[in-house]
């Protein structure tokens, strides 16, 4: 049995990007993420110093690696995309105590 991953992808908006349209865009992503074999759910928060964390639980890595790889090409994450300053950080655990 496969142990379920967190994803957590911490980023900056470009610069003048508002929270609205960071958020909108992060929402398109919604219908191709629930397409996702192995997605379970995804949580988007602003930080205190304006940087973003998009934290997402996936039932193994190989499901998330999987969705990592193909995120570039699928058409409703380039708005997202586009809207991510260069540096973003994105890494995968293995999660060990959920309710």
């Amino acid at each position: 049995m496969d142990q379920h991953v967190m994803e957590i992808a911490e980023f900056r908006a470009e610069p003048g990007v508002d929270d609205r349209t960071l958020v909108a865009a992060a929402k398109g992503l919604d219908v191709w993420l629930r397409d996702q074999a192995g997605f379970v759910w995804r949580r988007l928060a602003k930080c205190e110093d304006g940087s973003w964390v998009d934290v997402l639980e996936w039932t193994s890595l190989q499901a998330a690696q999987a969705a990592a790889s193909s995120i570039m090409s699928a058409p409703s994450a380039a708005p997202m995309m586009q809207l991510i300053a260069k540096g973003a950080k994105m890494r995968h655990s293995y999660i060990h105590l959920a309710p």
